[in-house]
């Protein structure tokens, strides 16, 4: 349950370069309620084990807000209603040769919480909104706190 004031940050979007060479495309949404996140323990590589935004693979064909609203609701229980484009950054990860494993293109929205009891699914471990300053003493994801703290928020 959340108080009435339910601001919401979510971000999707990221394309991912697979070992094949040809690019994937993934997204990572993050949400916030009433001054809180909504964040999600990650179950799986990469970042297993840390706190992030909810998100997971684009389906082809769909937007980077609809990925954005079916992986809060699949991660977290939670519907989202996305009101703009917040922040983007990329993500390159490179092999021992320095040649390019993956690329992620991380595009961060914000949006408000519109209903739903939050519960972990799928991808997550956990789930949990969490205000600004507990954020800042949890293990997150380095472009999560790089984007937190550009925005303020951290």
């Amino acid at each position: 349950m959340l108080p009435a004031h339910n601001k919401t940050v979510t971000s999707p979007g990221a394309f991912r370069y697979g070992k094949n060479g040809r690019i994937k495309r993934t997204h990572l949404p993050a949400a916030a309620g009433g001054g809180r996140l909504l964040l999600a323990k990650r179950a799986k590589e990469p970042g297993k084990g840390k706190w992030s935004l909810p998100g997971g693979a684009i389906e082809p064909g769909e937007t980077v807000y609809d990925a954005a609203r079916r992986e809060a609701l699949e991660e977290c229980s939670v519907n989202i209603q996305i009101e703009r484009v917040l922040d983007a950054a990329d993500i390159i990860v490179k092999d021992e040769r320095g040649r390019i494993v993956y690329h992620y293109v991380i595009i961060d929205l914000l949006a408000r919480y519109a209903g739903g009891e939050l519960k972990a699914g799928s991808d997550a471990a956990d789930c949990g909104w969490f205000t600004p300053a507990e954020v800042a003493g949890m293990d997150i994801t380095p472009t999560l706190r790089t984007m937190l703290k550009k925005h303020g928020m951290l």
